[in-house]
């Protein structure tokens, strides 16, 4: 059984800056420039991914927020609650958490107006439902995205028994755009991943639309299928990885065209090659992982872990931002932690990863633009409602910096989640 805490709530004000009106140089007194008076205009605060206050998620006897996702203007999150096991919004604003409560999975996207997407399963599906498939949901229900439900009979010689598996053994939505009228993830054809788009209404074979792959000749090395997991604000570039055969999940983008198709660009191939044995032909790429955590919300960067090639195991991994325009790729000098997302300028936020084989404490960071290397979030913040967490996950963090999101989870094992602002 999980616990969960009660919580302190805090919040920064911000000042705005101004700029000046020209006066206007008549003695007469005009409405619109307030009587020749100088005007104060606001405008848009400059955030530099600095933050100092925590507001923590409600939480009651059935809720326990685990959130993972955020919208740009910090009035919702998506993920998980850990107690019910539903998907669930909160609503920042409002102070409140609601379950999808037809569906037992994990939100991985929301929209500006809180209409959730991620991977589940119809709770009133039955024990012999194993399968989860991506959903899209706003409220107290949702529903599922187009997927095959034609079922296969397979014969287990060793058995001597047929039975019955569905043809897609499932699939995903990690991302929906601001106009919601387009999702993107992948299905399992298979056990192999194809990664695909749906347009509005979802839930016809028309309106899933699988996208190109790069072959292996391309790539210099075999693969098993591709996922998208992010998407740029206006749905220009989708995000996402390759499957190869050391599951090191290497970067690849797929650009719109101009008449709404998507073209793949295997960015990988010029950084990466998976690890080999013993290797027929030298490796003059420069990693052994290569592996996309988040893409802006202006298409500009991607935040990545990345590992040196070696023929030692145990070079470690680093986080790291690529810029898909300059082709620019930036190291973090203490990168010890996986990027969890990365905003309009490359600030990235993310945490230590955790193993069962290395059960250390959970450390969160904060990387900013500009900076060589990352600066402990719980020492920036400082906070007694921050302090509570023995771990902690940065999920999320604004186009502009201008507050950030994750979830916690104290001694006693409750689990909440958080904004930073």
């Amino acid at each position: 059984m999980k616990k969960i805490s009660f919580y302190l709530m805090a919040f920064l004000a911000v000042t705005a800056i101004s700029c000046n009106k020209p006066v206007n140089p008549t003695p007469e007194p005009d409405p619109d420039d307030n009587g020749g008076e100088i005007i104060e205009e606001p405008e848009t605060p400059s955030y530099d991914g600095t933050f100092s206050q925590v507001v923590i998620s409600p939480s009651s006897d059935g809720v326990a927020m685990m959130a993972l996702v955020g919208t740009p203007d910090g009035k919702f999150a998506a993920g998980s609650n850990f107690m019910s096991g539903n998907p669930a919004v909160w609503d920042i604003e409002n102070k409140d958490v609601v379950d999808i409560a037809n569906i037992s999975g994990d939100a991985f996207g929301i929209s500006a107006k809180g209409t959730a997407v991620g991977q589940g399963r119809d709770v009133n599906a039955g024990e012999d439902s194993f399968n989860n498939y991506a959903f899209i949901g706003k409220g107290t229900n949702g529903s599922f995205l187009y997927y095959n439900p034609d079922v296969e009979e397979i014969y287990d010689e060793f058995w001597g028994e047929t039975y019955t598996v569905p043809v897609e053994d499932g699939s995903a939505a990690y991302t929906i755009n601001e106009e919601e009228n387009l999702i993107a993830g992948f299905y399992y054809n298979g056990y192999s991943p194809r990664p695909c788009i749906w347009k509005t209404p979802f839930t016809a074979a028309t309106d899933r639309i699988n996208l190109p792959i790069p072959t292996n000749e391309e790539l210099g090395f075999p693969i098993d299928g591709a996922e998208v997991r992010w998407m740029s604000a206006d749905a220009s570039v989708l995000c996402g990885f390759v499957v190869d055969d050391t599951a090191s999940w290497p970067l690849v983008i797929w650009n719109r065209q101009a008449d709404g198709t998507y073209v793949v660009d295997p960015v990988c191939a010029a950084f990466f090659h998976p690890y080999e044995w013993e290797p027929a032909e030298p490796v003059t790429v420069p990693y052994m992982m290569f592996h996309p955590c988040s893409i802006s919300a202006n298409g500009e960067w991607v935040a990545l872990t990345v590992q040196e090639y070696s023929d030692e195991f145990d070079v470690p991994t680093t986080a790291a931002r690529f810029n898909l325009k300059t082709k620019e790729l930036v190291i973090c000098e203490n990168g010890d932690f996986e990027p969890g997302c990365i905003s309009n300028d490359g600030t990235v936020v993310g945490s230590t990863m955790q193993s069962m084989w290395d059960p250390k404490p959970v450390h969160s960071y904060v990387w900013k633009a500009g900076e060589k290397s990352a600066i402990d979030v719980a020492e920036m913040v400082g906070s007694e409602a921050f302090d509570a967490y023995a771990e902690t996950k940065m999920c999320y963090i604004a186009p502009d910096n201008s507050y950030a999101l994750g979830y916690g989870i104290d001694e006693n094992f409750n689990t909440t989640s958080f904004v930073l602002k």
